[in-house]
């Protein structure tokens, strides 16, 4: 019967072995982390608005209200609103059309 020699592995310098695990293992990390963050940040896109045709009596706080039904702060939809829309006194027109973010 053939017997194999078992090689044992012999770490000359600790302190460089020690480094390089803790170099890749931060490597490792990194990484993961980056995948995990790309995967959960999107840019804004068309499909993430809904266009929203103003008819009389419209306020952006009832346009808010009804877009967002207890998902989210609802001063912060209004804020997020009037900045998509460039809207700077809060005020919109019968037949205005503007773009509602949604989440």
């Amino acid at each position: 019967m053939i017997t194999k020699k078992k090689h044992k592995i012999i770490i000359a310098d600790k302190s460089k072995f020690i480094f390089f695990i803790i170099l890749v293992s931060t490597i490792f990390i990194i990484t993961i982390v980056a995948f995990l963050a790309a995967g959960s940040v999107r840019g804004r896109n068309e499909t993430d608005f809904m266009e929203v045709h103003i008819v009389s009596g419209d306020t952006l706080w009832d346009i808010a209200v009804t877009y967002n039904p207890g998902r989210k702060d609802i001063r912060k939809l209004v804020y997020d609103i009037m900045k998509t829309n460039n809207i700077n006194n809060g005020i919109v027109f019968e037949g205005q059309i503007i773009k509602v973010p949604l989440y």
